[in-house]
């Protein structure tokens, strides 16, 4: 007997200032390419692995210094976030492995499966710790007026208040990572983040296998790097926990992006190696970036003279070294010597250096070949991870041209994702694994239907030392898809281009909903206003928690024209002129089985609580929306032949 899932269905008819009525509505489907049959190509990163075989994951473009050095919020001026890289050996067996930091978040382990003279690397392990889990509220909210009555825009981001609580939930972004030793005699994780912040995640596990478990909340990883937690004195951190003074005791590092000089920073340890503490007022710059923005430091002896050098990436690709002088002290900083060189040894001439890619590039030091000779690792732009073997000597090193890293295991194919649909499946959320995709006759719960469907599901994942990470975060307590807290129309606005791929648009609705929740969404045709439509598709699935559709519609005609009037003291203001408006919300419930079934509903189009707008012809915009949650790591949802279509009279 097949199981059954509660779940219902949703349809919201929402109002706000909307463009004027569209033109009598078309008959037939008001869904655009139901049945999936129009598709565009995506990469699935999951596995660490692009679909040519090389280590990689996904970038992503932040708010941040250009190469003027001024900020930018325009999408096409944001700064492209690579990877960040660190390098230790996480499983007892004396090789280095490579530790990765995803922009979106996500921790993978590249274990070693080569030898000592000859590195190669599987697949990435995820783990836990998600690191961008958007939790928690900002300090203070700007005073934005009447969030339900905010002027339509063409802006695709909603209004200003939503915009603002999307911003504050990004604020763990870009997380870069340091492997260094802790307490127990294993590699901890040392964390920076967009937003400023410097975690430390230790590690629970063992010698052959690390443990990164996802904390209770964020503060109580926070290491305290800012005299006033709510004043940032720069943002995009890359820490490095390492003995920089030469005084034995581990020091903390920070290289960062935006807001101060861009200059590579020295905490120094107060503590001890097991306990360190910084003061977050005795700060001071340890290697001047000097325009070079976006430093990531790495540690090395760069010259052979023993002395522990700092070495720096930036955003144009290059490598800046800043040697040790022999009578450092504490408070100076270590001079600018020069860049690694593509010749060897070190060059001021930049069109000289050593280039790892034209954009930010996160840096990590580490002999991976066992000559004794540190190589560079890197986090390129690409969204690869490349690294440069050192063929040269202890006192002048000289890199092979970097290359990106080949994995041993299969490239992973192609994800084909439904055209005319904004998606989101949990991954700015935590949600492990989690992905949406068009699939066919290759997916043996197709069956024999002859046609794509689309799959809302869980991708297995490589791990083999590491616990596949099931985690489940949950959605915020006041989480409603039939209601924004942030204003009815921003479930208009967040898809203002609605042929445009563009992830935020669905992503944004999702911001508080919990990690294993899935969402597609789409501008559908125009409805006929007092006319029945029914909503039909065909599904099947298994361990659906929730499930629900939303249509929400408006309709909207302006009667007069606006004008300027002239106020008694001769201010001059604009008078809107009358109009109509309606809106409605209705909500049904249908069952989820594991064989494929029909659901279908009739709904009559109008508004009861505003009659004046059932005398219009049709609705000026309707947007559908489907969503589902997912038991993970195999909860899963098909779904096929999707129809909105008027009823015969």
């Amino acid at each position: 007997m097949p199981r059954h899932f509660s779940a219902f269905v949703a349809l919201v008819l929402a109002s706000a200032v909307p463009a004027a009525a569209q033109n009598p509505p078309p008959s037939g489907n008001a869904v655009k390419n139901g049945m999936f049959a129009e598709t565009y190509d995506a990469p699935n990163l999951w596995n660490g692995v692009d679909h040519d075989g090389f280590l990689a994951g996904p970038t992503l473009k932040v708010v941040a210094l250009d190469g003027q050095g001024n900020l930018s919020n325009n999408e096409n001026d944001r700064s492209l976030m690579p990877l960040g890289v660190t390098v230790g050996d996480l499983n007892g067996d004396k090789l280095p492995d490579i530790l990765s930091t995803d922009p979106l978040g996500y921790v993978r382990v590249y274990f070693n499966e080569g030898s000592p003279n000859e590195p190669k690397f599987g697949a990435g392990e995820l783990t836990t710790p998600f690191l961008a889990r958007p939790d928690g509220a900002p300090p203070w909210t700007p005073n934005f007026g009447d969030m339900q009555s905010q002027e339509i825009t063409t802006s695709d981001t909603g209004t200003d208040y939503n915009q603002w609580f999307f911003n504050w939930s990004r604020r763990r972004l870009a997380p870069r990572g340091f492997l260094a030793p802790g307490p127990r005699g294993t590699l901890d994780l040392w964390v920076g983040n967009y937003f400023g912040d410097v975690l430390l995640v230790r590690n629970e596990g063992g010698p052959t296998a690390p443990v990164f478990n996802q904390p209770r909340d964020f503060a109580s990883i926070i290491v305290p790097t800012m005299p006033e937690a709510n004043k940032r004195w720069g943002n995009l951190f890359s820490p490095l926990f390492g003995d920089v003074t030469g005084d034995g005791q581990p020091d903390l590092l920070i290289g960062e992006g935006s807001y101060s000089a861009n200059n590579v920073h020295l905490l120094a340890n107060q503590g001890g190696p097991d306990k360190p503490v910084f003061d977050a007022n005795k700060r001071t710059q340890i290697a001047l970036g000097e325009g070079r923005q976006h430093l990531t430091p790495a540690l090395a002896d760069a010259n052979g003279d023993g002395k522990t050098d700092v070495l720096v990436s930036d955003r144009a690709g290059r490598v800046a070294v800043h040697l040790r002088p022999a009578d450092w002290q504490t408070g100076r900083e270590f001079p600018f010597s020069g860049y690694l060189s593509k010749a060897g040894g070190l060059t001021k001439d930049s069109g000289q250096s050593l280039q790892f890619g034209d954009g930010i590039t996160t840096l990590a030091t580490a002999d991976l070949n066992g000559d004794n000779l540190f190589d560079l690792v890197v986090g390129r732009p690409n969204g690869r991870i490349a690294w440069a073997p050192n063929r040269g000597t202890a006192t002048e090193p000289k890199f092979e041209a970097p290359g990106d890293i080949r994995s041993t295991a299969s490239a992973p194919p192609i994800t084909k994702m439904p055209e005319k649909w904004l998606t989101d499946a949990g991954e700015s959320r935590g949600n492990f694994g989690g992905f949406i995709s068009v699939v066919g006759a290759e997916d043996p719960a197709v069956g024999d239907r002859g046609r794509k469907v689309l799959r809302f599901g869980y991708q297995a994942l490589p791990n083999k030392i590491l616990k596949r990470p099931d985690f489940l975060f949950p959605g915020a307590a006041k989480f409603d898809m039939t209601v924004d807290q942030t204003g009815v129309d921003n479930i208009f606005r967040l898809g203002t281009n609605w042929d445009r791929t563009h992830f935020e648009g669905a992503t944004r609705r999702m911001r508080e909903a919990p990690s294993n929740a899935y969402l597609i969404r789409q501008k559908v045709n125009p409805l006929a206003i007092n006319k029945t439509y029914t909503l039909s598709f065909d599904l099947k699935g298994a361990r659906v928690v929730k499930s629900s559709a939303l249509l929400v519609y408006r309709a909207f005609e302006k009667l007069g024209e606006d004008r300027l009037v002239r106020g008694e003291r001769g201010a001059v203001g604009k008078q809107k002129g009358d109009s109509i408006s309606g809106q409605q919300i209705e909500m049904t419930g249908f069952p989820v089985t594991a064989n494929w079934t029909t659901f279908s509903k009739d709904f009559r189009i109008n508004f009861p609580k505003q009659p004046a707008a059932n005398k219009l012809a049709a609705t000026s915009e309707a947007v559908l929306e489907i969503y589902c949650e997912l038991t993970p790591p195999d909860g899963v949802l098909y779904i096929d032949n999707i129809k909105l279509e008027p009823k015969a009279d």
